[in-house]
């Protein structure tokens, strides 16, 4: 009995200490928003990020063609000869791959 009144007693003047190791655990691995999570939260964050500029460039890429494509008909005879292979009837194409 002695001893555990001691150990109770020395429980007592560590409290605070045992009192905040306790709130660190409960914030870290048991709350709802715990560090852990948080981490995850913000690693999807930056990678959606990424992807939202990847598709922001993609976007501005395919609105300059589209301009070129409606206002400059040269622009357009080049894609069509150079993707679709489209000649005009006096002219020969030859295609050489790698």
């Amino acid at each position: 009995m002695g001893s555990f009144l001691s150990f109770w007693s020395d429980l007592g003047k560590h409290k605070i200490w045992i009192l905040c190791i306790l709130f660190g655990l409960h914030i870290f691995f048991i709350d709802e928003n715990n560090i852990l999570k948080r981490i995850e939260a913000r690693k999807e964050i930056i990678e959606l990020k990424k992807e939202i500029e990847k598709y922001n460039k993609e976007y501005e890429t395919s609105t300059k063609m589209l301009e070129d494509l409606t206002s400059n008909p040269e622009f357009l005879e080049n894609i069509a000869r150079e993707r679709y292979f489209m000649k005009k009837p006096d002219e020969d194409i030859y295609v050489f791959e790698d």
